[in-house]
């Protein structure tokens, strides 16, 4: 069997209009972010490491010296005195490249929940430098994107919930993410610049805001109309019962 991928190259040509980016099943059966790349294709691990390395057997770099700080904990009696050395930070630094790579190109195939499990990951990933690297300069290089990943996870909670016609939890996850993104930004005044995720999160929160449901019956079909058209006919039924239910106690279309 032939190790050359010229084969898959041809058959996925490079063009300008067309995405470089699809979620394929591979020769294990579980799901590849596969990325068309000038020279040839980049294939990403859905969970896990996007590299698929598991390094000291475990799933991360995080989760292996989190676990390094649990025995710590348990040993000392508290966290105080754990520090990470230059090295450690710098492989936390690069397996958090890793995931942003992944992420960045799920939020453009729409795979909300992926982007919001891989950017809640490096928000940890960068707690845990903050607390635990030797210097703020070891921090830092991940720290300073932190606005920027607390943007990209809210509007994919955010997608989440508008996918669910539950317009308040996305506008109060956007609504959150900008003070948060603002309070970083005062914090580091001089050092970083907000002015953009604040600008993303604010347009798309006056965009749910605009296009959120006139009434609890309106919501109810449009999510009934998504059910019919997911063939999820279970909660196609439930919905319409609700309807029922709703227009029965006099609160109807117009309400």
């Amino acid at each position: 069997m032939s190790a050359s991928i010229a084969a898959l190259l041809q058959a996925w040509d490079n063009q300008p209009d067309q995405q470089p980016l699809r979620v394929v099943t591979g020769l294990d059966g579980r799901d590849k972010l596969q990325v068309r790349v000038d020279l040839g294709v980049l294939q990403l691990e859905m969970t896990g490491r996007p590299d698929g390395q598991r390094p000291y057997g475990f799933e991360s770099i995080l989760d292996y010296h989190a676990h390094r700080l649990s025995d710590y904990t348990a040993r000392f009696g508290s966290a105080e005195g754990f520090r990470l050395n230059s090295l450690d930070c710098e492989a936390i630094r690069d397996e958090a490249e890793l995931y942003y790579r992944r992420y960045f190109s799920l939020l453009q195939l729409e795979r909300y929940r992926e982007v919001s499990v891989d950017t809640a990951r490096n928000l940890r990933a960068a707690d845990f430098l903050e607390a635990h690297a030797s210097s703020a300069d070891e921090s830092w290089p991940l720290s300073r994107f932190r606005p920027y990943i607390v943007m990209m996870n809210a509007l994919a909670r955010a997608e989440m919930h508008v996918d669910e016609y539950d317009h308040t939890a996305a506008e109060r996850v956007l609504a959150t993410a900008m003070a948060a993104v603002r309070h970083f930004g005062a914090r580091h005044f001089g050092e970083v610049t907000v002015d953009q995720e604040l600008a993303a999160l604010g347009e798309r929160l006056r965009e749910i805001q605009a296009h959120r449901p006139r009434s609890e019956s309106d919501r109810l079909q449009r999510r009934l109309a998504q059910a019919i058209e997911r063939e999820d006919f279970e909660l196609a039924a439930r919905l319409r019962d609700q309807l029922r239910d709703l227009s029965s106690s006099g609160r109807g279309p117009s309400d």
